[in-house]
């Protein structure tokens, strides 16, 4: 597997929590070749562990730090 992460990320880890990081591994896992995914909150929260809640933060945490 391989997975293709922006060196920027380095300079974000410090503000992403454990959740962020799974929901954001879970979606980069999914994209297709014009670099969109489109998975439900369900698969997300299924694939990662976490609730649907959970994912739902996630995403806007990650959607506010312009991931």
């Amino acid at each position: 597997m391989f997975v293709k992460v922006n060196v920027s990320l380095r300079e974000a880890l410090k503000d992403l929590t454990g959740n962020d990081l799974k929901v954001l591994l879970a979606l980069g896992l999914r994209v297709n070749g014009e670099r969109k995914a489109w998975p439900s909150l369900k698969t997300l929260a299924q694939e990662t562990g976490l609730t649907r809640a959970q994912t739902q933060w996630a995403i806007g945490h990650l959607t506010r730090a312009s991931f």
